[in-house]
């Protein structure tokens, strides 16, 4: 069974300052628009969740070039919080070859705060 265990980083200021920062930005907020328009359901998840994690470039093998952990931004109510880390992953096969957008939505504050303390574990059954 695949596992998927992400960890964030809550910071105390911006963590897409500065280049590299930038263009993380730049990306998650091109993959939220690519995943509004492609399925207008999700629009309702980014409205009405307490908060979502974004990963704009997630590979099939769960990391980027070279072995870099997947780098995503934290939302608490609509508003960037946070950079989040995809630390360890073990994803299943996807047919697709190149990367793709990863959204995790968090019904509840006690849910994003289990997040944000690293207490998450997502296992697909």
């Amino acid at each position: 069974m695949p596992v998927f265990t992400a960890m964030s980083l809550a910071l105390s200021g911006p963590a897409w300052a500065g280049s590299s920062g930038e263009e993380l930005g730049i990306q998650v907020q091109r993959a939220i628009n690519n995943l509004k328009s492609s399925d207008s359901a999700l629009t309702n998840f980014f409205e009405h969740s307490a908060g979502y994690a974004i990963f704009p470039s997630v590979r099939r093998n769960g990391t980027n070039l070279c072995g870099e952990p997947v780098r995503g931004i934290v939302y608490e109510q609509g508003q960037p919080v946070g950079e989040a880390v995809l630390a360890e992953s073990n994803v299943a096969r996807q047919n697709s070859a190149g990367p793709f957008h990863e959204a995790l939505f968090f019904e509840t504050a006690e849910a994003l705060e289990n997040f944000e303390q690293g207490k998450l574990v997502l296992s697909p059954e």
